[in-house]
């Protein structure tokens, strides 16, 4: 009988994200049109609300919400093997999340928190 032990984390990880790369945009930002590329295979994630002080931004001009959200992740390679970055995006139940900051808590390579925001007209 085998008894595999599995990181309670991995237990949390109940979404799956497509990292994707943007490959054109028209109009800038945005508010033009824009189309991305699946990298590698989806991966599990878990995606959080819960982010004291970074909730919701208003954008008066254009009506716009930012929603800010943090993703909790496995380290992440694209298949030759380069990290994830700023430049790529999650794609998450049909969602584009823009990844602005990726943290590596302690520096352990344990597990990535990839704060991202989605624009919502």
């Amino acid at each position: 009988m085998s008894t595999a032990v599995t990181d309670p984390f991995d237990l949390l990880l109940i979404d799956t994200a497509q990292v994707m790369t943007r490959t054109a945009s028209s109009a800038g930002g945005y508010g033009g049109t824009q189309s991305f590329t699946p990298v590698g295979a989806p991966v599990k994630c878990r995606v959080s609300t819960g982010a004291a002080g970074v909730g919701k931004e208003f954008r008066a001009k254009s009506k716009e919400d930012i929603y800010f959200r943090r993703v909790f992740m496995r380290p992440w390679c694209d298949p030759s093997s380069k990290p994830l970055t700023h430049d790529h995006w999650l794609q998450i139940d049909g969602v584009m999340y823009d990844i602005f900051d990726i943290l590596n808590p302690g520096g352990m390579n344990h597990h990535l928190e990839v704060w991202c925001r989605i624009l919502q007209p």
